[in-house]
């Protein structure tokens, strides 16, 4: 139907003070968190307030609600972050937390001298853009982990970023045959961890490089795992645990 085209769930409205003071991007951005936001709290405030007001965002959604990339996204959260109105969590870049109240302190403002002051803030800087570019290709890589234990999806990400972040280069293709390696040396997640946390270490992008290198320090697996300290159940010590 054409009502349906052109419903008003086909825009975004953007705030145009927020617009004059950091740009059109992250004025459409900031409209579509608030939609995102808004949901949240209507379907899972419970836990929305467990997580301390964190919630998760689908980047690949905002992108087809607002044509921001990646990088663009990154570069939008670097500006808010400036105006100390949204908080990514260190964990997790796709877990947000945004400050409404301060958002709407600075949308009131009627003060040249402070907008001026946010403006230069928000604005992006060269080193900004590299930096955006870099966390963009980051989210891409972690978005290729996919393992139900929330322990080992943290290493592999720990991986990604010190893979990145000493200048060498890693592909979907790279992180998905790491993933695939370090599974088939293994069913021990303690193995495993240990084995992502050597090619942390070392920046090592092949997970055979990180496998020989723990097979060398631990020639008996048996001896590796039953050396681990027992699982801890409600802060104590599980009689039951073993490895």
């Amino acid at each position: 139907m054409l009502l349906d085209v052109i419903s008003q769930y086909g825009y975004l409205q953007v705030n145009v003070k927020l617009a004059n003071v950091a740009g059109l991007n992250v004025a459409a951005y900031w409209a579509e968190l608030l939609n995102v936001y808004a949901r949240v709290i209507n379907k899972k405030m419970e836990q929305t307030v467990s997580n301390q007001g964190f919630f998760d965002l689908d980047r690949e959604y905002v992108t087809r609600r607002t044509t921001l990339s990646l990088e663009e996204q990154a570069l939008c959260d670097k500006a808010l972050a400036g105006l100390e109105v949204l908080e990514r969590s260190e964990s997790d870049p796709n877990s947000i937390r945004l400050d409404i109240n301060r958002m709407s302190d600075i949308l009131v403002s009627d003060d040249p001298k402070e907008l001026e002051k946010l403006a230069k803030v928000a604005k992006a800087k060269r080193s900004d853009s590299r930096t955006a570019k870099r966390e963009a290709m980051k989210r891409s890589l972690k978005a290729a982990v996919i393992d139900p234990d929330r322990d080992l999806v943290e290493a592999y990400w720990n991986w990604i970023d010190s893979i990145m972040d000493s200048g060498n280069y890693l592909s979907k293709a790279m992180v998905e045959a790491f993933v695939k390696t370090v599974r088939e040396f293994s069913d021990a997640k303690e193995a495993q961890l240990k084995v992502i946390e050597i090619a942390m270490i070392q920046c090592y992008k092949n997970a055979a490089w990180a496998i020989n290198s723990f097979q060398k320090d631990y020639k008996n697996m048996a001896v590796f795992l039953n050396s681990q300290p027992p699982k801890k159940k409600n802060g104590e010590i599980d009689p039951d645990s073993a490895f």
